[in-house]
């Protein structure tokens, strides 16, 4: 049975953390998930020096969100690539606006996947923000980690919103504040 699992949430929000537990769990369980993370996948195009790679790299330096069409490029073609049709499948930080959900719904649904677990990490911006600068990361400085919080709320929650509302997917909202371990524990008896 092919599951999807989407982990959505602002930067900082533990998303990575908590979908390297669900893989972990899932492979002691037989199954060895697709795992997308597009946030890795942009970290990486952004070096190359084609004209599209470059203008993505403005973007990122700019603390912008990276448009829609790329976005999707960049989850579907690893879904191409490396699904295998065996495994449940797991985005992490996909989708980061309400058109590139529906693009998603439109891949799961070709995919015949017959679970879909929406994971939404919530936390209170103070948090985010601390979190965000310990990382120290090339664009976790104030500036740039606030431009990626207003658009997180601009774009991303819409997102949100429409999966709460979605009539067949589970939809799971989780106090991402909370340590590691409180978080996965809270995670792990809705999921599995």
């Amino acid at each position: 049975m092919t599951q999807a699992f989407i982990f959505i949430g602002p930067s900082g929000s533990g998303k990575g953390t908590q979908a390297q537990n669900l893989i972990e769990k899932l492979s002691k369980r037989g199954d060895s998930p697709c795992y997308i993370e597009t946030g890795a996948t942009f970290r990486e195009f952004i070096t190359g020096e084609k004209p599209l790679q470059k203008r993505s790299r403005e973007f990122y330096k700019e603390g912008k969100r990276q448009p829609d069409f790329l976005a999707v490029y960049m989850w579907a073609n690893e879904l191409v690539r490396r699904f295998s049709g065996e495994q449940s499948v797991i985005f992490d930080g996909t989708p980061r606006s309400l058109y590139e959900a529906y693009m998603l719904d439109t891949a799961l649904s070709f995919l015949h996947t017959e679970k879909v677990f929406v994971i939404s990490l919530a936390l209170p911006h103070k948090i985010l923000m601390e979190r965000l600068l310990k990382r120290g990361r090339g664009d976790d400085d104030p500036y740039g980690i606030e431009k990626r919080l207003a658009w997180f709320q601009n774009d991303v929650v819409p997102a949100i919103e429409y999966y709460k509302k979605h009539p067949t997917h589970t939809f799971i909202e989780i106090d991402g504040s909370r340590s590691v371990n409180e978080v996965w524990s809270d995670l792990e008896v809705r999921l599995i």
